[in-house]
């Protein structure tokens, strides 16, 4: 007969799992806190540029959109949850419902942030959904729990007990036995457990109400020791964000509005800051490129000028506002997203859509002729809109777009 083998308790399993989990969680709320990028709205890796962006491509953007004006209040509840998430599954401070919390969290990623990304098993958000499900199930186990560790410490301090007792035992030590006889029952009456008068005192209620009372005992401590440890964890937790918080405001460079929000910005030099120099023969413009309509994609071919009669489209400002070598954005009349306009050659201008199509965030202009993509790294050339690194698998969309006799930039459609 073979031996049985030992069967590794769950919590043990699944520990480096909730490890990990935990960890990441954590380091991504604290990341959030600590980057005053991420809640600056004129930053296009700020909550504000990328809510926009998922209001429009989310399944649920008729859920978004509404939600949009409170995006930084979203993007820090968004923060402080995964620091709570994080915190409690490392320590094991109800691990059942900070899991259920990141299993929520995930999954709103998924249908905001990466819902698009192809092929989908490239996208983090849907394996962070079902690696979540077994601790949502069965929670820490008791494994390294410090919620855990309070409750035993609570059940082991003293406190009143009550045992069973057989009736010899109780009758030895009775005041009223004499001999074999019971002094407080008539005279020469034999002390029996069917007769004595202290056992007939105890009622089956006495007995309901010894149980309830060890019962609320149990429940009062494992309240008190659950509280302690969310207590301890949560302190824990607010210093540790508050701390990350100061610590990247100090440390952070101060950020000023650059290439992607703003007009007439070198396409091939040093970053410039809001408002670029312009050729000195070009008047300034204050136009925006910022009007909606109707649009559609095209070819990566420059635009060229349009004699004669008025070209069909939509007017978003003048030629002039982006001078040769020069970028700008607009929004697509089309989606409502951004866009960036440019102008590589004499020949003409070339537009493409600011959002990556690997999951949705609003891509950066770099000074090296290059659109990057602030959430996964992807890279894409800036006169031709294609792929230069990815995880993204597709070019930018390219925007039709024209200038007209009249010196204004039509997008047609």
């Amino acid at each position: 007969m073979t031996a049985r083998r030992a069967i590794l308790p769950f919590g043990y399993v699944v520990l480096p799992l909730r490890m990990f989990l935990g960890f990441t969680f954590g380091f991504a709320g604290i990341q959030k806190l600590s980057n005053p990028q991420f809640f600056n709205s004129q930053n296009p890796v700020s909550i504000q540029a990328q809510f926009k962006v998922f209001s429009l491509t989310s399944p649920l953007h008729s859920l978004l959109a509404p939600l949009a004006k409170q995006a930084f209040l979203i993007g820090f509840i968004i923060a402080i949850a995964e620091v709570a998430v994080g915190i409690g599954v490392l320590f094991g401070v109800f691990t059942r419902v900070a899991s259920a919390g990141g299993f929520f969290i995930s999954s709103m990623l998924f249908l905001t942030v990466s819902y698009h990304v192809k092929p989908f098993y490239t996208g983090s958000d849907v394996v962070f959904i079902f690696a979540w499900l077994p601790l949502v199930a069965r929670g820490d186990a008791g494994v390294l729990s410090l919620q855990a560790h309070f409750r035993r410490r609570a059940l082991r301090a003293d406190s009143t007990r009550f045992v069973e007792l057989d009736f010899t035992s109780m009758a030895s030590i009775c005041k009223h036995k004499l001999g074999e006889n019971c002094n407080y029952l008539a005279k020469g009456a034999k002390c029996e457990v069917q007769l004595c008068p202290i056992l007939r005192t105890v009622t089956a209620a006495d007995l309901a109400a010894v149980d309830r009372f060890d019962d609320y005992q149990l429940q009062r401590r494992k309240f008190v020791a659950s509280s302690a440890a969310a207590g301890v964890v949560g302190g824990i937790g607010f210093v540790g964000s508050a701390f990350a918080a100061i610590v990247g405001r100090m440390l952070a460079p101060k950020f000023t509005a650059r290439a992607p929000f703003s007009f007439g910005t070198s396409l091939t030099g040093a970053k410039p800051s809001v408002t670029s120099s312009r050729d000195a023969a070009t008047p300034t413009s204050t136009t925006s490129l910022d009007s909606r309509a109707t649009a559609t994609t095209a070819a990566n071919s420059p635009s060229t000028s349009v004699t004669g009669a008025k070209p069909a489209g939509v007017v978003i400002g003048p030629a002039t506002a982006v001078p040769l070598g020069k970028v700008a954005s607009f929004t697509d009349p089309k989606t409502g997203g951004p866009a960036y306009i440019l102008h590589p050659t004499a020949s003409g201008f070339v537009a493409y859509s600011a959002i990556c199509p690997h999951a949705g965030c609003t891509v950066m202009y770099e000074a090296n002729e290059r659109f990057v993509c602030p959430c996964h790294g992807s890279q894409f050339n800036a006169t031709t809109g294609a792929v230069l690194q990815g995880p993204a698998s597709t070019g930018l969309s390219s925007i039709s777009i024209v200038e007209g006799s009249d010196g204004q930039l039509y997008v047609q459609g």
